[in-house]
């Protein structure tokens, strides 16, 4: 008997078993993709935990339905330069127009671990630890590094007391007392400072005058991030920061800023001293003259006009903030340093309405170690 079986018979055997084994591989397959979708799905909406489970978003998958990522998580801003990193800014030429006794030049800055400006972190087992705090009028960024007064302060503490100090700058342009408040909760804190000298104005100035408030959704200013805000994606701010105020009426509620600014400061003092670490406040050195220099404020000048401002209004408000930081000096019983009654308002210190000059931040550095050495360290009242 001819059990044999047939070319045909052959052909549909190995055709079905081809089949079979396919079939947990194309299982295999699509349970692969579904789990992939879901990866990606997770990592466009950067949530570390599932959203949906596989078979949910099969399901949706099979019937057709709309799957949406989830919306990004918020996340509190904490502003600081790149750690270990070195990076050289040239003063753009827009810049330059409203400033004077300013070399366009390379100017190098270097960050440590902590993202503080290099040099910071003189000695290992420092006897006295002074973090200064602050906006671009701290950082210093068109300073020489041996300029740089939150540095060069250190130093001459030194020499004064004989006691080994480390002296940290992490000053950033742009940022109010409010991000600063952070910054010092969560950087300088585990540095374990003995003092912590906070210089704001005209950062938080300009952001109550324009938002009104310090908790906004500025994409470059605000407190905390949105990245689902259309307005954080908004490219106008890249060039210009204040792009949505141009140009539009502003009423100047000074009562409103310098209760919001009051309390910035005082939260910081009250933070410090529960932390055991002694605040220091400081005025901010400035050429607001009763004459404006339209040098260095044509610009400024002209788009106050465009928001219905004079100079003297935001001249007495500027005055008033600076009068602030020396009243809750007083109430709160802190040292000050008065750099604002102490620099002159001259080209020679200052290039621009705010910023130092190398020697302007030579002689800041000066009031201050000679306030240390003489006054704080020693506990003279002010």
């Amino acid at each position: 008997m001819n059990t044999e079986k047939s070319p045909t018979t052959k052909n549909k055997f190995r055709l079905k078993y081809l089949l079979y084994s396919l079939i947990p591989l194309l299982v295999f397959l699509l349970i692969a993709e579904a789990m992939a979708s879901v990866l990606f799905y997770q990592m466009r909406g950067k949530n570390t935990f599932a959203i949906m489970s596989v078979m949910e978003y099969a399901g949706k998958k099979i019937k057709g339905e709309k799957t949406v990522a989830p919306p990004a998580a918020r996340f509190i801003r904490l502003p600081e330069h790149p750690k270990s990193y070195e990076f050289t800014t040239v003063p753009p030429e827009p810049y330059m127009v409203n400033t004077e006794n300013l070399e366009r030049k390379p100017y190098p800055t270097r960050t440590d671990e902590g993202a503080f400006i290099q040099p910071a972190k003189i000695h290992e087992n420092p006897e006295l630890v002074i973090a200064f705090l602050g906006g671009s009028t701290t950082e210093c960024r068109f300073n020489d590094e041996a300029a740089r007064f939150p540095y060069r302060a250190g130093r001459l503490i030194e020499q004064r007391t004989g006691k080994r100090v480390n002296s940290y700058n992490n000053g950033i342009n742009s940022i109010t007392s409010m991000n600063s408040l952070n910054i010092f909760v969560n950087k300088v804190l585990p540095l374990q400072p003995h003092y912590a000298v906070l210089m704001h104005n005209i950062n938080d100035m300009n952001l109550l005058m324009y938002e009104g408030t310090y908790w906004n959704d500025h994409p470059l200013r605000s407190l905390v991030v949105d990245p689902n805000n259309p307005r954080f994606s908004d490219p106008r701010y890249q060039s210009d920061e204040w792009a949505d105020a141009r140009g539009k009426p502003i009423a100047i509620d000074s009562a409103r800023i310098l209760n919001y600014f009051g309390s910035s400061l005082r939260s910081f003092v009250a933070i410090a001293k529960a932390w055991k670490v002694q605040p220091v406040l400081m005025t901010q050195a400035n050429r607001f003259t009763e004459t404006p220099d339209t040098k260095i404020l044509g610009q400024a000048i002209t788009e106050w006009k465009k928001n219905g401002l004079t100079y003297a209004q935001v001249k007495n408000l500027y005055d008033a903030m600076n009068e602030c930081i020396r009243q809750t000096a007083a109430a709160e019983k802190v040292p000050l340093i008065d750099l604002a009654a102490q620099i002159p308002q001259t080209r020679e210190y200052l290039h621009d309405l705010v910023h130092f000059t190398d020697k302007g931040s030579i002689l800041v550095a000066d009031i201050i170690s000679s306030t240390f050495a003489e006054k704080i360290l020693s506990g003279t009242p002010n």
